[in-house]
């Protein structure tokens, strides 16, 4: 007996709110503090034949959502490593009155300066799915 997708989440119930993710898209969610709460491992023998191993129903609300913590992730990491090399800098180059110093601090400042402005650019579709 054929069965399709429609026919399978009627037989069973699902959800109209719950996507089926599979295999090696599942993997992303796994990782997430919702996943083992809120996912369902697909693993009857008629949905394991249409979505194959390792297929979960995911809620819709919770889909792309790696790709906004990723996005805040890459956010709050950048900004570390800015202000770390800004004190880096701040520090080994302290401003003793020589001018050729003073002019090396201030392009080295305003060198990380311009990569925060092309970093922060970066925005939410760079971080889809590839």
């Amino acid at each position: 007996m054929d069965i399709n997708e429609q026919e399978w989440r009627l037989n069973l119930g699902v959800d109209d709110n719950m996507e089926i993710v599979i295999w090696p898209d599942s993997q992303e969610y796994m990782e997430m503090p919702w996943f083992e709460n809120e996912a369902t491992l697909i693993n009857d023998g008629v949905g394991v034949e249409l979505f194959g191993g390792s297929a979960y129903l995911i809620p819709k609300v919770r889909l792309g959502v790696t790709q906004n913590i990723n996005k805040a992730i890459f956010d709050t990491q950048t900004d570390e490593c800015i202000q770390t090399m800004k004190d880096v800098v701040n520090q080994t180059m302290a401003n003793n009155g020589d001018k050729c110093s003073c002019s090396q601090h201030m392009c080295i400042l305003q060198a990380i300066n311009e990569l925060e402005h092309n970093i922060s650019g970066v925005e939410l579709k760079d971080f889809k799915d590839k």
